[in-house]
């Protein structure tokens, strides 16, 4: 099943039903170490690990639950100032996040084609809900395609 995941980043470790409409995907990170943010220094001793819950973009009609297993990792480089640090997946969400990349990007498409509440709406049929406001919040941070971006500047600028 590794070889056909879709989980960028990650390694399945195990899917399991939940209910009769939703999924649960555990799934780890893929590298033996990982690199410090602040001083690039490479290490593969774990300090210890979490789990996080994010949403994902739904499988064949079913709500997918991801468990995503996180190791947080010493740094030994004596002069850095962090002492441990979190291994990154950042093809898979960012920081803090509590949806992945593509569950945003998917949302905030749907939010610049239909709108707010009409974007919740159907959302909410296609087993991915969220609030009009949340929509919103995605489309004002969806880029401006690259036509648009010289015509507002032509705008602006006025030639």
């Amino acid at each position: 099943m590794n070889p056909l995941s879709l989980i960028p980043g990650c390694r399945i470790r195990h899917v399991t039903p939940f209910g009769q409409n939703a999924l649960v995907v555990a799934v780890e990170g893929r590298a033996p170490h990982g690199r410090c943010p602040a001083c690039r220094h490479i290490s593969g001793s774990v300090h210890s690990s979490s789990v996080r819950h994010p949403a994902d973009l739904p499988s064949f009609g079913r709500e997918v639950r991801l468990q995503v297993h996180v190791r947080r990792v010493y740094c030994h480089n004596q002069a850095c100032s962090k002492q441990t640090f979190t291994e990154p997946l950042s093809r898979l969400l960012k920081p803090y996040a509590r949806r992945t990349l593509r569950l945003d990007k998917a949302q905030g498409r749907i939010g610049i084609a239909l709108g707010g509440e009409p974007g919740a709406r159907l959302l909410a049929h296609g087993a991915i809900p969220a609030s009009a406001y949340t929509i919103l919040r995605l489309v004002r941070h969806q880029p401006l395609p690259s036509a648009s971006r010289r015509v507002l500047s032509a705008l602006m600028t006025g030639r």
